[in-house]
């Protein structure tokens, strides 16, 4: 089941529906890099100017970019725009689950730091090499841990069989969701309450 709870201005069907699309992406990644406007973008990625401010128009409408007024050495007051804000999105598939989660970076992720603290360029690079190793591990117990997961819920779900379809929808609901809520679960399969809380108590007891 796909966590659709909004985060920040954001939400998965909004953020999915916005960078499918390449030009969207290509200008994410650009103003990922530094702020820019809408003649540079156009020349950098080679798509018409009216292009670029189309779907600047979209990414700013739903909260990925802002901009503000520059003034220019060769020409009027120009219009600049930058990443608004940061969000990671994790998708695991497996036999027998599926999750995508959306979330947005803490205010604490990113602490000041005096001019002086900032390490150089050089530095700069051995921490990145560093950091990239250890998300690299992180990464891998993160897709054992998923996996471990999925086993865990195919083997439930294998033993539940003999239940009806709509039972077996919210038993794989629950088992993917184990700290949510009845009211959540019934909010997110469109069913009663009850039959959710029913579920609930047959798996709890150890009733097949």
């Amino acid at each position: 089941m796909v966590d659709n709870s909004v985060i920040g201005m954001y939400d998965l069907d909004t953020l999915l529906a916005v960078v499918e699309n390449p030009t969207r992406r290509n200008i994410l990644k650009a103003l990922a890099r530094e702020p820019s406007y809408p003649l540079q973008l156009s020349r950098e990625l080679g798509v018409s100017q009216q292009a670029v401010i189309k779907n600047l128009n979209k990414l700013e409408e739903n909260g990925f970019v802002f901009s503000y007024k520059e003034s220019s050495d060769i020409g009027p007051m120009r219009t600049v725009y930058d990443v608004k804000d940061g969000f990671s999105l994790t998708v695991d598939l497996r036999s027998g689950l599926f999750s995508a989660t959306l979330s947005l970076p803490e205010d604490t992720d990113r602490p000041e730091q005096a001019e002086s603290e900032r390490p150089g360029p050089s530095e700069c690079l051995d921490i990145i090499t560093e950091i990239n190793g250890k998300i690299r591990e992180l990464d891998r117990e993160r897709r054992a841990l998923v996996n471990r997961k999925d086993a865990l819920i195919s083997a439930a779900m294998d033993r539940l069989a003999d239940w009806g379809y709509e039972w077996r929808c919210i038993a794989h609901y629950v088992l993917n969701h184990p700290d949510g809520t009845a009211r959540e679960a019934s909010a997110d399969l469109g069913m009663p309450v009850e039959a959710v809380e029913w579920v609930v108590g047959k798996i709890r007891n150890g009733k097949e």
